[in-house]
């Protein structure tokens, strides 16, 4: 929801969404007059190229590689041409369920990433690659690597 405010006092039409309902309800009930929906990012149900911009912000983590060509396939159908994704994914290695996630009881799915898978997601789905950068964890951050990147629907 920080993402959707901050890109809405930018003057931009956001509408933030989740698959969870909850989650929405809580974006809702903290940020009033923001719009919020539940759906899928793989099939969000919205109209192909009715939008400027895709912020995928440490979100793309919690599905499986299995679905990602299908899910960047997504973002560049929601695209008008020309318009931007910004993607951020924690790197490494590997994918799998975490238990008791950060001690919370919660169990997480978890897809780690490389420069390079992004770079392939990307390329795949017809987006060129404006940015592209990794950076190492700050010390209050789970210590795994950040992948930020950019790309633009050709």
């Amino acid at each position: 929801a920080h993402i959707s405010r901050y890109y809405r006092d930018l003057a931009f039409r956001v509408v933030g969404a989740d698959i969870s309902s909850r989650c929405v309800d809580i974006a809702r009930e903290q940020n009033p007059g923001l719009e919020f929906q539940v759906t899928d990012m793989v099939e969000p149900g919205l109209a192909d190229g009715s939008a400027e911009g895709v912020v995928a912000y440490y979100s793309i983590q919690h599905i499986p590689k299995q679905f990602m060509i299908r899910l960047f396939q997504s973002f560049s159908r929601l695209l008008k041409p020309g318009g931007k994704l910004l993607v951020s994914a924690k790197g490494g290695e590997g994918e799998g369920h975490v238990e008791d996630f950060l001690d919370s009881k919660a169990r997480i799915y978890f897809s780690y990433f490389s420069r390079a898978e992004i770079e392939t997601y990307l390329d795949a789905a017809g987006f060129r690659i404006l940015f592209i950068h990794v950076r190492e964890s700050y010390t209050d951050e789970i210590q795994v690597p950040r992948i930020y990147a950019i790309g633009e629907k050709t």
